[in-house]
């Protein structure tokens, strides 16, 4: 849950930043999965055998994640407005978030990523990765990829284009 407030707020930055509507249906996946979570985990809540004031800050810090994710969500609401200010701010070399699915063209399928010179050829640090409907966000050198996932990483716009190239399989990384 904590991983997913934390992903769907930096993903909404960056959607105002780069004002990227691809971005900004993940944020919005992320927030209706989020809400889902939420009151799974409240049900939850009610039926184990703690305090009342166990209970008490277990339902505070679910209000504390929602909320996070809830000025996320704010943040994608400012479309339009936010963009035309953000444009003024942004610079080309801060680093962003950079996304995309590996293609099955990719040299870097079925390589563990650390293996994959990924970071080193493209400048892009992976932070999580979603293959089909689950979400990764222990992300090590030792993570396999595979063609389909959703990669998520930090990066420059530099990198960024470099990033794009790798995983669609029109750079060949050796």
């Amino acid at each position: 849950m904590k991983e997913k407030s934390e992903l769907i707020v930096k993903l909404a930055y960056d959607s105002l930043f780069l004002n990227d509507k691809t971005l900004a249906k993940e944020v919005n996946g992320l927030y209706e999965d989020l809400v889902k979570l939420e009151k799974d985990t409240l049900s939850l809540i009610f039926k184990v055998r703690v305090s009342d004031e166990e209970r008490y800050r277990l339902i505070n810090l679910i209000e504390y994640i929602r909320d996070y994710a809830n000025a996320a969500m704010n943040i994608i609401k400012l479309g339009d407005t936010g963009q035309s200010i953000v444009n003024q701010i942004i610079d080309d070399e801060k680093e962003r978030i950079v996304y995309g699915f590996v293609s099955e063209d990719s040299s870097i399928v079925n390589k563990k990523l650390g293996d994959s010179k990924l970071r080193s050829h493209t400048g892009v640090d992976i932070i999580c990765v979603k293959r089909g409907n689950k979400w990764h966000f222990e992300i090590n050198r030792n993570f396999l990829v595979k063609a389909g996932d959703f990669l998520i990483g930090i990066g420059t716009k530099k990198a960024s284009e470099a990033f794009k190239k790798a995983i669609k399989g029109k750079t060949m990384i050796i």
